[in-house]
């Protein structure tokens, strides 16, 4: 469910609860904040660049989604960071497509590669990154 506006106060307190010591609240403001809002300003992005590097995996994650959502070109150095180290989730699957980052083919694909022989790699997250390949090489 989308959220179609937040009042002044809305915003200021979902932008608080984003540095929550709770790493549950946290992830949820930064899902609300970047993924339940289309509104892009100053502030958002702001909040979303502070949960880029949250110790919780769900919220960096979050974060990231939400920048890419807003076109921030910035972003693509840490998606390729979190290709690289391999440790990620499908929402940097959603980020590059929000970018249409075809530049991260080569590392996508390495790997998927990599991930086919490991026995321990969840079938959906294995899915979601075939089809990420798959819908960058058609564009």
């Amino acid at each position: 469910m989308k959220i179609d506006r937040l009042t002044e106060e809305e915003l200021f307190y979902k932008l608080l609860e984003t540095n929550d010591k709770n790493e549950v609240i946290r992830d949820w403001a930064t899902f609300g904040i970047g993924s339940q809002i289309d509104l892009d300003n100053e502030k958002i992005r702001a909040a979303l660049w502070k949960r880029v590097d949250d110790t919780d995996s769900d919220t960096k994650f979050e974060a990231i989604s939400g920048l890419a959502k807003r076109g921030d070109l910035k972003i693509k150095e840490t998606i390729r960071n979190e290709l690289i180290a391999g440790e990620f989730g499908s929402l940097i699957f959603e980020a590059i497509d929000y970018l249409d980052g075809k530049e991260f083919l080569p590392l996508l694909k390495e790997c998927f590669e990599k991930s086919q022989k490991e026995s321990d790699i969840n079938p959906s997250w294995l899915s979601d990154l075939k089809n990420i390949i798959n819908s960058l090489e058609e564009r």
